[in-house]
């Protein structure tokens, strides 16, 4: 399978197989040639598949022994090796991904990458995280979350508009 991530703001993942399987969102797909088939999230066949973001891509190689956090609509494809296990989360829908494969996810503006020491904590836009590391500690507020290291992190930069213009409660200021 070759995948080749193009575009400059709005990007776009295209796929090219041969006789090879993948998951994907098909609410995502924006073309795939005649000889794929396609069912709610397994594409399979020869051909090539186009898959839009709604921003920037970005690509995780798990080996084996690996695994990840996401935000479940992130998610654009993922190879068929990978196993997904969905979190239980309130305020943010969250799946765990292990390896061995490669996991492509979106994120709406650019991206923010940053390393949690162990011990380090941040407070992060809930709606804005994308990924993190299996070893990053997480309290999932409505508004912000605590994230604790170690680990890598992943964020969006754009806010959602829906949280632009939400009034903040009380309890979003404690």
């Amino acid at each position: 399978m070759q995948v080749e991530v193009l575009g400059n703001q709005i990007q776009w993942l295209k796929i090219v197989m041969q006789s090879e399987s993948i998951q994907g969102d098909y609410k995502r797909l924006l073309c795939k040639s005649e000889g794929i088939t396609a069912n709610k999230t397994v594409f399979s066949g020869t051909g090539n598949l186009f898959f839009s973001g709604s921003g920037k891509i970005k690509q995780f190689y798990l080996d084996a022994q690996d695994s990840i956090v996401l935000k479940k609509t992130s998610v654009i494809v993922t190879d068929i090796t990978t196993e997904q296990n969905p979190l239980s989360a309130s305020y943010l829908d969250l799946v765990t991904f292990s390896g061995p494969g490669a996991v492509f996810v979106c994120g709406k503006g650019d991206f923010v990458e940053f390393y949690l020491e162990e011990g380090e904590t941040v407070k992060a836009r809930t709606q804005c995280i994308i990924a993190m590391d299996s070893t990053v500690k997480f309290e999932l507020g409505s508004r912000f979350s605590e994230l604790s290291g170690p680990g890598a992190v992943l964020l969006e930069s754009a806010i959602p508009e829906e949280e632009e213009s939400k009034e903040l409660t009380f309890f979003d200021r404690l």
